[in-house]
């Protein structure tokens, strides 16, 4: 499966696979990681240390849903983000995961080519 994580090309042929390029980036306090499922389903991960934001596409782009996160609903705090080509955007923090949360969610997608049950995916 295509994996690009901050502009960085990869392949994962495997669980293991991806675990390691994640671990190597893990310590970035920001990254933007993304897996593509033949160019027709795909999910992008925003980090910032131990929070995450959650965007699923589907139909190459033409549907797409983002992660809410009931237990953070009446949090009115927003985090920042920064994507790999350094613009800045700014998510309500009732939108994310804990980090190891959202991944979980990308080996889900690696392993189901679809959507994590564990996330709230609200269609944008």
């Amino acid at each position: 499966m295509r994996l690009k994580i901050d502009n960085q090309d990869f392949t994962a042929k495997n669980l293991t696979e991806l675990e390691s390029y994640l671990a190597a980036y893990n310590h970035h306090q920001y990254s933007e990681i993304r897996l593509d499922y033949e160019g027709k389903i795909s999910i992008s991960l925003l980090k910032n240390d131990n929070w995450a934001w959650l965007c699923f596409f589907e139909d190459n782009v033409s549907k797409s849903f983002h992660s809410e996160n009931p237990e953070n609903q009446k949090n009115i705090e927003t985090l920042d983000f920064v994507l790999s080509n350094g613009q800045s955007d700014v998510y309500p923090l009732a939108f994310c995961y804990p980090t190891s949360i959202a991944y979980e969610a990308l080996h889900y997608f690696f392993k189901h080519q679809e959507k994590a049950d564990f996330i709230q995916w609200i269609e944008d």
